[in-house]
């Protein structure tokens, strides 16, 4: 895969945003639970790679390792032989996040 590619994720409810990074090529969710704030029941959106994002990651996407596979629904399985990337956490905290528009 080229470079990594950042992304932002923003939640419908709490506000608040998460950055991911692309580790592995496939396709990625544009929908997501809320991710930035415990307990809240907020839908993340994609920001389509629209605007450049720098920051720290805190989730990475991802093709899920042998273990995690077999681990993994029938479902969840089809997703990730169709190029289906997961998300993982990558730290526990919140990322400061820049967002440059152009």
């Amino acid at each position: 895969m080229p470079k990594e590619r950042l992304n932002l994720y923003d939640c419908d409810a709490c506000g608040r945003r998460i950055i991911t990074v692309d580790r592995d090529e496939g396709t990625t969710s544009f929908m997501l639970d809320c991710r930035a704030t415990r307990g809240c029941e907020g839908v993340m959106r994609s920001g389509m790679y629209d605007d450049e994002v720098t920051g720290t990651p805190t989730y990475e996407w991802r093709v899920p390792t042998k273990s995690e596979y077999r681990n993994m629904s029938p479902d969840c399985q089809d997703h990730a032989d169709r190029g289906g990337l997961f998300i993982y956490p990558i730290v526990a905290e919140q990322a400061e996040v820049t967002i440059n528009h152009g």
